[in-house]
């Protein structure tokens, strides 16, 4: 347990942004693993890879270059760290990795995170917006995509310096919630006694480690840097989780829209619609389960510390809640998608039946039509004393009766047929 404590000479502050583009599964990207040191849970994050954020962007800039709406940050930042992660289903998320000097106090610290989350759309880097410069830098790499800010944002604090040594001189154990140095800084500046500050048990150890969090905001304190680091994957993938789920909801919408709205002239365009609308469903499906699902479990990284820090962020953030809603949600597009087929397929079969009716009327009346003058042909063909060769084929008078022969039949047939066709009445009549 001691070989994970530290202390730390300079607090570091991690932003972490959801991002609403999505990137190609082709993209170059570095293994997370390889992005910062993990010591022992290197192994976790390698065998998991695929299922992890990796890194598409990892630039260092100097803290000054980071500005809000062209004008310097509350406090002086010194090292800048930008990184632009692409998740299992191309899913993108931004983080600041900044370094903050030895005196900073927790003040200062959260006014720092109230800017970076409320005006992050004012953030610039040089003379663009961190996501238009993101986007530049991506299409430096032969990558066009858009990177827009989504609506989820957590910021990680990890004291050092003075502002350490108070988060643990406050940290006295009697009463957990009585930091108001850690309750400042996980509500960015708004503190009162109630409210509410989550503390991971296995992470809390009085006056040496200290780990609380709100759902925005985690304050680290104590434990050594590859802690901080795997602590900061789960809140990486987090973010990510929160921005397919929101993603998710908003493409469900669209598809009930795109079914009420269709505009259909034919089988053939129902069927071009319900194909559009199943697609979506499988995609929605498979971001939850790859983007969502797979991250609400400690199976990535089994470890307690990370489970405990884990299961803590997940419950504050109502992650399951959400993953629930939306999957009834989709549940339910899944319903009028398959009511729109039944549709489709009712509307085809009510077709092929029409068609095979048209069909059959009409080799019927051919077979009518055609039966009567061939039997006058085969008549008139007889070599027989019945036939007179001097006698026109339309002399009614000398062959009237051939004629009666050869119609009554059909004649007699169409009128039962009539006769029993409107006898026929619906059921209770």
């Amino acid at each position: 347990m001691l070989s994970n404590l530290a202390v730390r000479a300079n607090t570091r502050v991690l932003i972490i942004y959801g991002m609403a583009g999505r990137l190609p599964a082709d993209v170059p990207a570095t293994p997370i693993a390889e992005l910062w040191d993990f010591d022992r849970f290197s192994g976790h994050l390698a065998a998991s890879a695929e299922l992890l954020p990796n890194v598409v962007l990892d630039e260092y800039l100097d803290g000054a270059a980071l500005t809000c709406a062209g004008s310097p940050l509350p406090l002086d930042l010194g090292r800048l760290r930008v990184f632009l992660l692409k998740g299992a289903r191309g899913e993108t998320t931004a983080m600041l990795d900044v370094t903050l000097p030895a005196d900073v106090d927790h003040a200062e610290v959260s006014t720092l995170l109230a800017t970076t989350c409320f005006d992050r759309a004012e953030l610039r880097i040089g003379d663009r917006s961190l996501p238009k410069w993101l986007a530049d830098r991506l299409a430096d790499h032969g990558i066009h995509r858009e990177v827009p800010f989504e609506r989820d944002v957590h910021q990680m604090v990890f004291p050092g310096g003075e502002l350490q040594q108070r988060v643990h001189q406050e940290d006295s154990g009697a009463n957990p919630f009585a930091s108001v140095t850690v309750s400042d800084i996980v509500h960015r500046g708004v503190y009162h006694e109630s409210a509410a500050t989550h503390l991971p048990p296995a992470l809390n150890i009085p006056g040496t480690c200290l780990v609380g969090h709100g759902r925005g905001v985690a304050v680290i304190a104590g434990w050594n840097a590859h802690v901080e680091n795997v602590l900061a994957v789960i809140g990486t993938l987090f973010v990510s989780a929160l921005g397919l789920l929101r993603a998710a909801r908003k493409q469900a919408h669209r598809a009930v829209l795109a079914n009420e709205q269709g505009l259909l002239t034919d089988t053939s365009d129902a069927r071009e619609l319900v194909a559009e609308l199943s697609e979506r469903l499988g995609e929605l499906q498979l971001d939850l389960s790859f983007g969502v699902e797979a991250y609400l479990d400690n199976l990535l990284i089994p470890e307690l510390i990370v489970e405990s820090f884990h299961s803590s962020l997940r419950d504050a953030l109502g992650l399951p809640d959400i993953l629930s809603n939306t999957s009834r949600m989709l549940a339910r597009v899944g319903t009028v998608v398959q009511a729109r087929m039944a549709t489709l397929e009712a509307a085809v079969a009510d077709a092929t039946e029409r068609r095979n009716k048209v069909l059959s009327a009409m080799v019927a009346i051919g077979t009518l039509l055609a039966l009567p003058p061939a039997l006058l042909l085969a008549f008139f063909g007889v070599n027989g004393t019945e036939v007179n060769d001097t006698a026109s084929i339309t002399d009614l008078d000398h062959y009237w009766p051939a004629y009666v022969l050869a119609t009554m039949p059909f004649i007699l047939l169409v009128g039962v047929g009539s006769y029993l066709y409107l006898r026929i009445r619906p059921n209770g009549d």
